[in-house]
């Protein structure tokens, strides 16, 4: 790691109902994080990506980005449904 750089990151968004009555709120999170649009000269190696407050660790390798796990989120940013 230690390089930094701009890119696009495709992912789907899924709502986690939560158990509770007619007022409860529904939370979301991202899972299938994919990386697009970054930098052809980054060197093959693991990258952490962030976006809207989530973090997912990813590997290039010989050009293909590879999702390792789940993007997690950061609990300073809501993630509640509006």
């Amino acid at each position: 790691m230690g390089q930094t750089a701009e890119c696009e990151v495709l992912a789907r968004r899924i709502t986690v109902p939560t158990e509770g009555g007619p007022d409860s709120r529904n939370f979301y999170t991202y899972t299938d994080c994919s990386v697009i649009g970054a930098p052809s000269e980054l060197p093959d190696g693991e990258y952490m990506v962030r976006f809207e407050g989530y973090t997912f660790k990813t590997t290039l390798h010989r050009g293909l980005w590879l999702s390792c796990g789940p993007a997690t989120r950061n609990r300073e940013v809501p993630v509640f449904e509006d």
